[in-house]
C-alpha cells in the first residue's frame, strides 16, 4: 500500500524547530562573534607592533581571503591554420 496523494503529513519534527547540535553550533558561533571578538580586540590594542601584525594577517584571512595566484604558461608551437573556400 503506496501514500495517498493529499494525505495530511504525520509525525516528524514541526517546521521552524532546530535540533539541539544545530542550537549549540548557534550558541558557539553568538559566543565567538560576541565576547571572543572582544578579547581579541582587546589583545590586539594591548600588543607590539609585530605583534598586532601577525594577530591582523591572521584574521584577515577569514574576512579577506587571499587570492590564488595564477600563473600562466604559454609554451605552445604556433600552428599555422589555412582556410580554403572552395567555390
Amino acid at each position: 500500500m503506496g501514500f495517498e496523494k493529499g494525505r495530511k503529513k504525520t509525525g516528524g519534527k514541526p517546521k521552524g524547530h532546530k535540533d539541539e547540535k544545530t542550537k549549540a553550533w548557534e550558541d558557539l558561533g553568538e559566543y565567538i562573534t560576541s565576547r571572543c571578538a572582544e578579547r581579541a580586540i582587546d589583545i590586539m590594542a594591548k600588543s607590539s607592533d609585530k605583534d598586532f601584525m601577525l594577530h591582523f594577517n591572521n584574521l584577515l584571512e577569514y574576512f579577506k581571503p587571499k587570492q590564488a595566484r595564477v600563473e600562466q604558461n604559454i609554451n605552445r608551437d604556433e600552428q599555422v591554420i589555412k582556410v580554403t573556400i572552395n567555390e
